[in-house]
């Protein structure tokens, strides 16, 4: 008899841990709602802008488009021995200063120079050939000389700018 009692308030114990209700969600408010419609939509048109400590030092979105004396410093993407490295979770920026994406992956050559920039953009993934690129190393920001309105449009897979 006792092992019989015991097996079922052992298994009375089991059923009644798997039965426990969750603590009820309280559906969100207008005004949440409306916070996170807005914090998506400037995500969508700033991507990577406002992630704090996620993309290293020097990837925060520009407040205005390079100047010429910046790009004039720029480096070209055949300049960088070590790209996988350098341009590792940099930004990508159009050339009046719109944040469009950030840096994946970085394809090289057997040099170490970059043969292919992987980047997300709008939250796809779209290939960069570093001929469209300049590097602005001290902001680890990349500046494409591609028109925006290719880039930002829906391509097949596999479309390289």
């Amino acid at each position: 008899m006792t092992k019989t009692t015991l097996a079922a308030t052992a298994l009375a114990a089991i059923f009644a841990a798997g039965f426990v209700l969750p603590a009820q969600a309280q559906p969100s408010s207008s005004s949440e709602k409306q916070t996170t419609r807005q914090l998506n939509q400037e995500q969508l048109q700033h991507p990577g802008a406002g992630n704090s400590g996620s993309a290293g030092a020097g990837t925060e979105a520009r407040t205005a488009p390079p100047s010429n004396a910046e790009l004039r410093q720029a480096v070209s993407l055949s300049d960088v021995p070590n790209a996988s490295a350098e341009l590792k979770s940099a930004a990508i920026e159009t050339r009046d200063g719109a944040r469009i994406g950030t840096v994946q992956s970085v394809e090289v050559n057997t040099d170490g120079t970059a043969r292919a920039i992987k980047a997300d953009v709008n939250g796809r993934e779209v290939s960069f050939n570093p001929e469209n690129l300049v590097y602005l190393k001290d902001e680890n920001t990349l500046v494409t000389k591609t028109a925006m309105p290719d880039v930002q449009q829906s391509q097949p897979a596999g479309q390289t700018y």
